[in-house]
């Protein structure tokens, strides 16, 4: 019988508590907690989208940034929203992060 494997992983927002001036600080902070969750032993982590809001607006150049500081979670998306993108592009973008995180 095959042995099951169970994976742990988490869905963040990337919230920014900072306000307009310290979206930078939020976007860093976000980098620093996959990072710490690749440490810990998380095997995937997500992040949100949340357009006109105080969460990150681009997730998949948050995690091609996440991508060059991790090398073994797995990296994912929980929603983008599709009205907002055009799908060639958001392909491409897609297809980008793929390159640089090797595949995760």
């Amino acid at each position: 019988m095959q042995e099951l494997r169970r994976e742990l992983g988490f869905l963040s927002f990337v919230p920014n508590p900072y306000g307009p001036d310290g979206a930078g600080r939020a976007l860093a902070d976000g980098i620093r907690l996959f990072r710490h969750a690749e440490q810990l032993g998380f095997d995937i982590g997500w992040i949100r989208v949340r357009h006109f809001e105080q969460f990150p607006s681009s997730p998949l150049t948050l995690l091609a940034a996440v991508s060059q500081v991790t090398s073994r979670i797995r990296l994912g998306t929980g929603v983008i929203p599709l009205r907002y993108e055009d799908p060639v592009r958001l392909a491409e973008d897609a297809s980008t992060v793929d390159l640089l995180s090797h595949g995760r």
